[in-house]
């Protein structure tokens, strides 16, 4: 029966002039096939530069953006396969090893993606066990591996739990924002350099096989380790950004000096899910639709994404938006598959959330991100559908006479949203 080892770990060396690990593990798990694993953040790295991108300096137009779409994340990583069995030799199988910023666990002596990100293959300095000739006895051979960068697309890691997903500029927002609430000057801090961090979990999965002259033989077996790693985001202060009143010179006004200032800039002040998202429970497959409500400022355009966790399910095309408007709203679905009879009568938890993005009349280009706005909990359970029977026969334990007329399957009418305000509609194009 295949034992597994959990341990968490602290800072430690390797011998063989492996360079020492720097940072103390989170946890880790180990099979029958793999003797150790260890992993840490090697030297200072994880950090992603932001700035101010916008032409245009006025407060109300500031465009926040990454220099680099990547960031670069120096990892230390060790794994030593378990001595072999007679007659088998012990490697770490290359295409089982892997860096996955998110965390793992470990079933069946297979690695399992808990809860992940992104991943890429990765080589760790490493130790196995090798023969010389199919009589010989298998010996340990130790390779020091000069390790590359774990270098993570940040468009990958932007959308996910709150505590895993890494999104510099929405991080930067919150700290600007808590900084406003808190009674300070946007401006003066838009205009210095800031510096944040946040911890996330970098993990190490990694496979050894035990490798024989029948390759009917081979096994293998998983192993990981995971350090919660700092990644720091660094925001390059513009000291030119101010928060001057936009003028529009006006022809005959009775405004002072003949001028008046300009439109408010479009910004969506509010935008939640319909209040008690009613469960379903039907038949499957089917489709739901469910109502999100907004409301904001200015005038321009904006489009609304919807995740389900860390799954992007609906983007929508291009909507008109107008503030004199008022409460504005917009209806997306959901599509519910059909599920096996195994999977019948099981309630689904679907973790919503809404994000937007705007750009205002007068400007030509979208921003590239997304304002994560409002959260929402729906559940579904798919139920079993009892058919009637043409022509006699049974359903349910119930013998169908020939001469009455079976009642027809009745199909399930599409819920409608509820939203208790009158609103007006929004306006797709």
């Amino acid at each position: 029966m295949p034992s597994f080892k959990t341990f968490t770990l602290g800072a430690s060396a390797l011998a063989l002039g492996f360079a020492a690990l720097t940072a103390p593990a989170l946890a880790g798990q180990t099979s029958d096939h793999v003797y150790s694993i260890q992993l840490s953040q090697d030297g200072i790295s994880g950090a992603v530069n932001i700035k101010n991108v916008s032409a245009n300096k006025h407060v109300n137009a500031v465009d926040i953006q990454p220099t680099n779409p990547n960031i670069s994340i120096s990892m230390s990583g060790w794994v030593s396969c378990e001595k072999p069995p007679a007659l088998a030799e012990s490697r770490l199988l290359l295409s089982g090893t892997k860096m996955y910023f998110g965390t793992l666990g470990l079933g069946h002596e297979q690695i399992w993606e808990l809860n992940v990100l992104y991943k890429a293959a990765y080589l760790p300095s490493h130790a196995g066990w090798d023969r010389a000739n199919p009589i010989a006895k298998a010996h340990k051979e130790t390779t020091s591996v000069d390790q590359d960068p774990f270098v993570v697309p940040l468009a990958k890691v932007k959308n996910g739990p709150a505590n895993l997903r890494f999104d510099p500029v929405a991080i930067f927002n919150q700290k600007l924002q808590d900084h406003v609430n808190g009674g300070g000057d946007k401006v003066a801090f838009l205009r210095q350099n800031h510096s944040f961090s946040v911890d996330r979990p970098i993990s190490l999965g990694a496979t050894c096989m035990y490798h024989y002259n029948n390759p009917n033989k081979n096994t293998m077996g998983g192993a990981w380790e995971t350090v919660m790693v700092p990644l720091t985001i660094h925001y390059e202060g513009d000291p030119a950004i101010n928060d001057t009143p936009v003028l529009n010179a006006q022809i005959g006004g009775n405004t002072p000096n003949g001028f008046q200032a300009g439109p408010s800039p479009l910004k969506i002040t509010s935008m939640t899910f319909q209040p008690n998202l009613p469960l379903y429970a039907g038949a499957c497959p089917a489709t739901r639709t469910i109502r999100v409500n907004y409301m904001g400022q200015g005038k321009g355009e904006i489009r609304i994404r919807i995740n389900d966790g860390s799954e992007t399910i609906h983007d929508s095309q291009k909507i008109a938006f107008d503030s004199k408007n008022g409460k504005q709203f917009y209806d997306f679905e959901i599509e519910l598959p059909k599920v096996s009879k195994f999977d019948l009568n099981k309630t689904v938890v679907h973790n919503l959330r809404v994000y937007v993005r705007g750009k205002d009349a007068d400007e030509q280009i979208w921003p590239s991100h997304y304002q994560p706005m409002d959260t929402a909990v729906w559940k579904h359970r798919c139920t079993p559908q009892v058919n009637p029977v043409l022509g006699g026969g049974v359903v349910g334990g119930v013998k169908q006479g020939g001469g009455a007329s079976p009642t027809p399957a009745v199909k399930p009418k599409r819920a409608e949203p509820v939203d208790p305000t009158p609103s007006r509609p929004a306006r797709a194009e």
